[in-house]
C-alpha cells in the first residue's frame, strides 16, 4: 500500500515547535460545534492549558496564546474552504 501524499510530504517540525503542535491538538478537543461546523478554541481552554504547563512568564504566555490563535484561525479557514468546496 502506498503512503498517502499528505503523510509522505508532511512538513517536519523543529523540535521546539512540537510542543505547540501537541498543545493545538489537545486544545482542539475543547472546541464547540454548531450547525455551521467547528468553532474556535475557547480562550479559557488556551489559558487553562498554559496554566497546566506552567507558562508563568507573561511574555511566554502571550506568545503561546498568539500562536494558538493563529494556528486555530488557519485551521478554521482551511475547514471553511473544504466545506465550501464540498458544498456544505
Amino acid at each position: 500500500m502506498e503512503i498517502p501524499k499528505t503523510i509522505r510530504e508532511a512538513p517536519r517540525l523543529d523540535g521546539g515547535l512540537t510542543h505547540y503542535w501537541e498543545a493545538f491538538l489537545d486544545l482542539g478537543t475543547c472546541r464547540r460545534y454548531h450547525f455551521g461546523g467547528e468553532g474556535p478554541i475557547p480562550w479559557t481552554a488556551i489559558h487553562q492549558w498554559a496554566d497546566w504547563w506552567g507558562f508563568d512568564d507573561v511574555d511566554d504566555r502571550a506568545m503561546f496564546c498568539r500562536i494558538m490563535r493563529r494556528v486555530d484561525n488557519w485551521y478554521l479557514e482551511r475547514q471553511a474552504e473544504e466545506a465550501k468546496k464540498n458544498g456544505k
